[in-house]
């Protein structure tokens, strides 16, 4: 996540556009649960070269073009996955929600065929644009 300037997310939005066209689209490959603390479940995606690869020159794109970096990714490594559920989480329904996941196995696959910009409302995410990679 990063602050960006309401009057400049046009020019943001194109930038991605420009970035997503030099990319294919890409397998993913979704497979077990996990959480970060009690506050987040989710499916692992497993870091296959391809998305690392599209990852990484992003933030180098993201970085060189409007010097924006994220102050965690040197703590934190890179951790694909798709979010469960996340902050809302009481301590007793995480507990009662991961003894169910432990219960069970999860394995997807897809191609993802573009970026999302997702755009923060102080309550939740929304989609705010899609940028399709080249065909």
């Amino acid at each position: 996540p990063f602050r960006w300037p309401r009057d400049r997310i046009s020019e943001l939005e194109q930038e991605l556009m420009d970035f997503a066209q030099k990319y294919r689209p890409i397998p993913i490959d979704l497979n077990g649960f996990g959480s970060f603390g009690k506050t987040v479940l989710y499916i692992h995606a497993q870091q296959t070269s391809a998305l690392i690869s599209v990852q990484s020159s992003l933030a180098n794109y993201l970085s060189q073009t409007f010097t924006i970096v994220d102050p965690k990714a040197k703590q934190w490594p890179f951790s694909p996955h798709m979010t469960l559920a996340s902050r809302k989480l009481t301590p007793r329904i995480f507990d009662q929600a991961w003894a169910h996941l432990q219960q069970h196995s999860a394995e997807f696959q897809f191609v993802s065929d573009r970026l999302t910009l997702l755009i923060h409302d102080e309550y939740e995410w929304h989609i705010l644009r899609d940028f399709c990679f080249a065909q």
